[in-house]
C-alpha cells in the first residue's frame, strides 16, 4: 500500500488550501500485489481530483484500501469516498467513458463510495 501513501501525499496540500478533511486509510500488509505503476497512478490522481474539485471546505474526501483473497490471488480494493456532490445511479456506468461528465444541474447529496480496482462487482 506504499504506492496509494505515496501518492495520497500529492493531495496533503490541496486538502489544506481547500480546508478539505483528507482521510487515508490504507491496510498495512507485507502481501504482494502485480498492478501497473503507471495506470495506477493516473486512475488515483483522476479519481482524488475530482473528489476534491466536488467537495466544498469543511467536508471531507477519504481514500482507503484493504487487502482481498480470492482462490489464492491477491487483490486490493481501493475506496475513494467524498461528501461531494455525488453522482446518480443510473451514469455510474458511464463513469470511465472518454470525457464523460455529470450535468451540473443532477446533484446528489449523498457521498460517492466506489471500490475500483476490485474483481468482483
Amino acid at each position: 500500500m506504499h504506492f496509494l501513501e505515496e501518492i495520497s501525499h500529492i493531495f496533503d496540500i490541496v486538502s489544506k488550501e481547500k480546508e478539505i478533511d483528507f482521510i487515508v486509510s490504507l491496510e498495512e500488509t507485507d502481501e504482494e500485489v502485480w498492478f501497473s505503476p503507471s495506470k495506477l497512478e493516473r486512475i488515483m490522481y483522476n479519481l482524488l481530483s475530482n473528489a476534491f474539485k466536488y467537495t466544498q471546505p469543511g467536508d471531507y474526501v477519504k481514500l482507503s484500501a484493504k487487502l482481498l483473497k480470492k482462490d489464492s490471488e491477491n487483490f486490493i480494493e481501493i475506496s475513494v469516498k467524498d461528501s461531494g456532490r455525488g453522482i446518480p445511479k443510473e451514469m455510474k456506468d458511464k463513469i470511465f467513458d472518454s470525457y464523460f461528465q455529470v450535468e451540473k444541474k443532477r446533484i446528489i447529496e449523498k457521498a460517492s463510495d466506489w471500490g475500483y480496482l476490485s474483481r468482483s462487482h
